[in-house]
């Protein structure tokens, strides 16, 4: 019997290092997945396979190595590409700005995108992920970006008309 697992829980009880191995292998995601969803329901009547679901919407990369091949890596999983709502990749030294094209690319409905510290980012990396997200992102993070220009934090408030935060 597996317990129904929730994105608060899962990676809080994870290590940097062990965060890392999760997302760097996503061995056995789809057989998981599969065993997950033919189980049992829980005392709420909540499906099990429900609460693995919830594990993918949230992605945080923050201060991993090879945080841009991982996440590419992930999104070739139907699982994760289709449930991820939120992506951190705070502190990702070796994030670049064809990482963030991708996220214009895969059309992710992403609700929140935390690029804080990202210092190999252009305002032409960003505007992309914006503009992939634009109908979805509320909460879009660009603190200590100092190369960014101003304009084209104002392009990405043009582009994302639901855009509540900007930092």
């Amino acid at each position: 019997e597996h317990p129904t697992i929730r994105r608060s829980t899962v990676f809080k009880c994870l290590g940097l290092k062990e965060r890392g191995a999760v997302a760097n292998t996503c061995r056995g995601l789809s057989e998981l997945v599969q065993r997950c969803k033919g189980g049992s329901r829980s005392s709420s009547g909540e499906s099990e396979g429900d609460g693995l679901l919830d594990v993918w919407s949230s992605l945080d990369f923050t201060g991993c190595r090879d945080a841009g091949v991982t996440f590419r890596a992930a999104l070739q999983r139907p699982v994760v590409a289709g449930n991820v709502r939120h992506l951190s990749f705070e502190f990702c030294r070796e994030i670049v700005d064809r990482d963030l094209v991708v996220l214009e690319a895969a059309r992710l409905s992403l609700v929140s995108l935390n690029l804080n510290a990202l210092h190999n980012i252009s305002g032409e990396g960003v505007l992309a992920a914006a503009r992939g997200n634009s109908a979805t992102l509320r909460h879009l993070s660009l603190y200590w970006l100092h190369a960014l220009p101003s304009a084209s934090v104002a392009e990405v408030a043009k582009a994302c008309p639901r855009l509540e935060v900007l930092n």
